[in-house]
């Protein structure tokens, strides 16, 4: 035991004081507590403030072409099938990679023996809601589209009846044609059976349009928030990715890229293409010239795209900014 150092009347009044101070200190605390609680904090900016009207377009079948069961197996069997091309090498499958979105994941796409192609095999998630196909958006439907890699030089390049020679050698596929069209397999039932495989690829299952849907953006980043306005405003990228597909639609005849101006045969006559999903099925443009899509980005910061003028230089900030954005348009 240490002897009391302290006399009976000092340590009571060292113990009072320390008392009051600790309550003033415990008082002050709560105080602040209580005023923090009540004070309004910053809100993040809403996005809907920034967002147009969308309208999501509804999926229409031809009325001779309705999914069924049937249908979607047949069609899901042609899409994979190597019958399709000269070589019996390559399939729709083999340059429409299912965990890319159904895009090729090569600057530009090979066709049958090896040949090389004319440009990067972009996305078909959302073909369907395309009022035109191909880079100039000069086919109507997807039915007369399937004709097009069919009879390509650097695709299939195959006659449509020597196809359907092929598949008929299979008795599978006689059956499956007539449970699913109530015909003999022929090039009818060929388009449309591909064509109604690809109307079934899921769509508009994004963290983008959850939150849309919902007019509730709590979920998104702050970067991805920050990428939303700046998509739709100082950016401009809104100015050709405008609508549900985050596309105008629209083929782009203006000049090539600073990049690709001095190519004797530059394209021009490219289709805007959809933004949905295109955080996951690189390279990019039509040449498949970007890598990443951080890489295309900063080929607009850069000038070296100048498709449509950027009203605001862009910031390596604002890029990865709208990155951020982008990546909530992935299907889930």
């Amino acid at each position: 035991m240490y002897p009391c150092t302290h006399p009976a009347g000092e340590w009571q009044v060292e113990l009072s004081s320390r008392w009051n101070s600790a309550v003033r200190t415990a008082g002050g605390i709560s105080l602040f507590l209580l005023i923090s609680a009540c004070a309004p904090l910053t809100q993040p900016e809403d996005p809907m403030q920034y967002l147009p009207v969308m309208t999501i377009p509804t999926l229409r079948h031809p009325p001779d072409n309705e999914p069924t069961p049937e249908r979607l197996a047949l069609g899901k069997l042609l899409f994979n099938s190597t019958l399709l091309s000269e070589g019996n090498d390559v399939s729709c499958a083999s340059c429409h990679l299912e965990n890319f979105a159904f895009a090729d994941t090569t600057p530009v796409s090979r066709g049958t023996l090896g040949r090389v192609g004319t440009s990067n095999s972009p996305s078909i998630v959302y073909a369907a809601f395309e009022p035109g196909l191909l880079r100039a958006a000069t086919v109507p439907t997807l039915e007369m589209h399937v004709l097009v890699p069919l009879q390509e030089e650097n695709e299939f390049h195959m006659n449509i009846l020597d196809v359907v020679d092929r598949f008929n050698a299979n008795p599978d596929v006689q059956a499956m044609s007539l449970a699913a069209y109530d015909r003999p397999f022929d090039p009818w039932v060929l388009t449309r059976a591909i064509s109604v495989f690809v109307r079934s690829l899921p769509a508009f299952s994004s963290k983008f349009d959850a939150a849309y849907q919902q007019k509730n953006f709590s979920e998104f980043s702050m970067a991805e928030r920050r990428g939303i306005k700046l998509f739709y405003g100082s950016a401009g990228c809104v100015q050709c990715h405008s609508d549900a597909l985050f596309t105008n639609h629209l083929v782009f005849s203006g000049p090539p890229s600073a990049a690709h101006r001095n190519r004797i045969q530059a394209r021009t006559d490219i289709k805007v293409p959809s933004l949905r999903n295109v955080a996951v099925s690189p390279p990019y443009f039509h040449d498949g010239t970007a890598a990443t899509l951080h890489a295309v980005l900063q080929q607009y910061k850069n000038g070296e795209r100048y498709y449509v003028p950027t009203p605001k230089p862009l910031s390596d900030a604002d890029i990865r900014d709208i990155e951020a954005f982008l990546t909530t348009l992935t299907d889930l």
